[in-house]
């Protein structure tokens, strides 16, 4: 993607240029995806537009503002695979409607709505024969694959803005599209990063609310509980490992434990624990020491599986063991 210091403007109408659409898709192409205009759709002498964006590196904001006009855009095989590096757009509508198809998916985007596509996977855009304005935010893939679990899952989906952290985002890219042609490339850069988290924290909340009835919560809760006991020897594991394994995204992941006696991460701690104490058992057979059983439930320091355990148990881990062999001395 091309790297622009400064604001790129434009603005063509079909009765001054035959090149119209090729212009609206090289301004579309620069700023946003590579697509492929459908020739099945004949062009308009009355479809005009005006574009302006601010592009650095894989980030983008722009504003769309057409008339008239049908057209289906196309993103296909080919229009992937010259685009190496993989990148998602939010959309906002601020007059006028929009159709995506993508993922088996179809969704309207209308003004009040947030939509998201994934420039990785095939898609058509559709442009209805009405006058639109759009806000259009480029993100890089990713920059969205650290905040979203499964991107892919909101993709093609719509998220309101009437209210919460969705409404938030929709001021947040307004702003941010009015002002960019004043910030330095890194001031431009940070602040399309702040602005892209609240965009994705709202469709983050919004996947998790499909989550949220209590049999889906109380399986998805087991499968949690399940994959970190099949993991307790593993001592670089983390929530985050977790919530990937398990499909979810991390907040969700703590949200799952709000009624439990334990937050995920002490679960993962006293699984642990209770882990440690019945090796501690085998080991009083075995032969294998305190540190073995350290190492072999996950904790990296001895001091402080010590120190845990007899939080835990009111007993050492070596008082534990000694206790256990003395016993097995006795006649």
């Amino acid at each position: 993607m091309l790297d622009h210091c400064a604001e790129d403007r434009i603005s063509r109408r079909a009765l001054e240029s035959a090149d119209t659409y090729d212009q609206w898709l090289s301004f579309i192409q620069r700023h946003i995806f590579e697509y492929k205009l459908s020739q099945s759709i004949p062009q308009e002498r009355g479809f005009y537009f005006e574009a302006r964006a601010r592009t650095h590196h894989d980030w983008s904001i722009g504003r769309i503002s057409t008339r008239l006009g049908r057209a289906q855009l196309s993103r296909g095989s080919a229009e992937i695979g010259r685009q190496s590096r993989s990148r998602y757009v939010a959309y906002i509508s601020l007059t006028g409607e929009i159709e995506f198809q993508q993922l088996h998916r179809k969704a309207r985007l209308r003004p009040k709505f947030i939509g998201l596509v994934s420039g990785a996977e095939h898609l058509l855009h559709n442009k209805p024969s009405t006058d639109n304005d759009t806000i259009v935010f480029t993100m890089p893939g990713e920059f969205v694959q650290q905040q979203l679990v499964r991107p892919e899952d909101v993709c093609t989906r719509l998220c309101s803005t009437l209210d919460g952290v969705g409404q938030l985002a929709h001021q947040s890219m307004v702003t941010l599209q009015q002002t960019a042609a004043t910030m330095s490339p890194s001031e431009f850069e940070s602040a399309a990063g702040m602005v892209g988290k609240l965009v994705l924290l709202a469709f983050g909340r919004a996947s998790d609310a499909s989550l949220s009835h209590p049999s889906v919560r109380a399986s998805t809760l087991a499968r949690v509980k399940r994959t970190i006991r099949a993991r307790l020897t593993d001592p670089g594991l983390s929530l985050m490992q977790v919530a990937l394994e398990c499909g979810i995204s991390l907040s969700y992941l703590h949200n799952l434990f709000r009624d439990e006696r334990f937050t995920p991460r002490e679960y993962l701690k006293t699984e642990r624990l209770q882990h440690a104490r019945r090796q501690l058992e085998l080991a009083a057979v075995s032969g294998s020491t305190v540190t073995d059983v350290a190492l072999g439930c996950g904790f990296c320091n001895l001091s402080q599986f010590s120190t845990a355990f007899k939080a835990a148990f009111s007993v050492t881990p070596r008082e534990v063991l000694h206790t256990l062999r003395s016993g097995e001395r006795r006649p």
